[in-house]
């Protein structure tokens, strides 16, 4: 043991080997908290888009859209980039603070649990702000291979054989007879006199609703119930609508069926 002591003492003094300055320790530690946060705040932000989509497809009948069409439904409104997203940040938060100073510590469980506790209890301040539609939507503006909620719903939305249609108001009443363009640019009168209104419809030229009900003749469509396009409270953002109602960006996206 005294030997190998001894060697090493030797080893350091031929290399000269200097110890590090106190600081550079504190800056490795700042780093990796400060990389745990951010894995945190990611997740936060993932989780607040999830929100955002579910709580939008549980306002607008969420059973009744699963039982027509649970693979389209599904695909529309889970968010799987996010929930991928939330699960990468979950794990790069487990191995920056197992690297902290007493991260060794804890267990893996113990980690994981408390990084996706802390993200999901941002996620839900952050939804009840509004934060997860603007991220959805900002994304969808930057990234064009992303397909933001609004662009995934429409295609959810134009089965008007199978009772259900979208489209822009372009003139009537809530109460009597809409009438409104649907996504393929399609004019439909909508009856609307003994419709159940699920949300604030104000019924103005160039406000998107969804409709529930049936076709009852070419071009004619009997409401049962109406819903806004946005789910109720979500934070509003200015939209630009090309001549045949829709947003910009949505238009140049084709209808699937």
């Amino acid at each position: 043991m005294k030997d190998f002591s001894k060697n090493i003492l030797q080893t350091i003094e031929r290399k000269n080997i200097q110890p590090l300055p106190r600081w550079i320790f504190f800056a490795q530690q700042a780093g990796l908290i400060g990389a745990f946060l951010l894995s945190v705040l990611v997740g936060g932000i993932s989780v607040s888009v999830i929100l955002f989509s579910l709580s939008d497809a549980v306002e607008t009948g969420m059973g009744r859209m699963m039982r027509m069409h649970p693979g389209p439904f599904l695909f529309t409104y889970l968010p799987y980039v996010w929930v991928l997203v939330m699960i990468a940040f979950g794990a790069l938060a487990y191995v920056e603070a197992r690297h902290t100073k007493a991260g060794y510590r804890y267990r893996m469980a113990t980690i994981v649990g408390a990084s996706f506790l802390a993200s999901i209890v941002l996620g839900g301040l952050l939804h009840a702000a509004g934060a997860g539609r603007l991220v959805d939507r900002r994304f969808a503006e930057v990234v064009p291979q992303y397909r933001g909620l609004d662009a995934r719903k429409m295609h959810l939305w134009m089965h008007p054989q199978e009772g259900v249609i979208a489209g822009r108001i372009v003139s009537g009443s809530a109460t009597t007879t809409l009438t409104i363009e649907d996504f393929t640019g399609m004019r439909w009168i909508v009856e609307t006199d003994a419709v159940v209104s699920r949300g604030t419809i104000e019924a103005v030229p160039g406000e998107r609703i969804r409709v529930f009900g049936s076709v009852v003749a070419p071009g004619v469509f009997h409401a049962t119930e109406l819903f806004p396009w946005t789910k109720q409270g979500a934070m509003m953002i200015p939209e630009r609508f090309d001549g045949r109602g829709m947003l910009m960006r949505e238009r140049k996206m084709p209808l699937r069926s």
